[in-house]
């Protein structure tokens, strides 16, 4: 069940902030996208090259094979951020229907689950982390990968998967 997974995590989030006090765990920061994209590929992840995203810093990486778009917003001159947006998409999943999407949405109760502007089913999660140990951040990108995982087994189990 979806709702027990954000449960899950927003009771991890708090539990690792009050043991942060602790602990000596290293922190997560996302105040500096550079050092955040330093993070990754410590953690083993290949965050590619910096850019900018209507203003916003954005870099694109893989997670759990899942091509997945880091943003970073709440920024002041593409520093100090306050919060990331992770999103991506299925490109052979066009044009699902809004039925579909609604019960995507009522089954996930991390990602937000719609279309891009190409029609493409598209799916994000924003998340709040600034200060949560690495253990913490560690986990929520591997509930990102089984989330992926999931919505595309569940687009193939609705034969959805098909260019259109």
């Amino acid at each position: 069940m979806r709702i027990g997974k954000t449960v899950l995590v927003a009771l991890l989030v708090m539990a690792s902030a009050a043991a942060n006090s602790q602990v000596t765990e290293q922190v997560v920061s996302i105040k500096n996208p550079k050092a955040f994209a330093q993070l990754l590929a410590e953690l083993g992840y290949k965050p590619g090259e910096i850019k900018s995203s209507l203003g916003f810093p954005q870099f694109a990486v893989d997670i759990a094979d899942q091509p997945t778009n880091i943003t970073f917003s709440g920024c002041s001159l593409m520093e100090d951020c306050k919060y990331i947006l992770m999103s991506s998409s299925y490109s052979d999943v066009k044009n699902p229907p809004a039925k579909w999407i609604t019960k995507m949405n009522d089954h996930f109760g991390i990602i937000k689950i719609g279309l891009n502007d190409d029609g493409n089913l598209y799916f994000s999660a924003t998340h709040l982390i600034e200060g949560v140990p690495r253990s913490t951040l560690r986990q929520i990108l591997e509930l990102w990968g089984d989330d992926a995982s999931e919505l595309a087994q569940e687009a193939v189990k609705a034969k959805l998967d098909k260019a259109k």
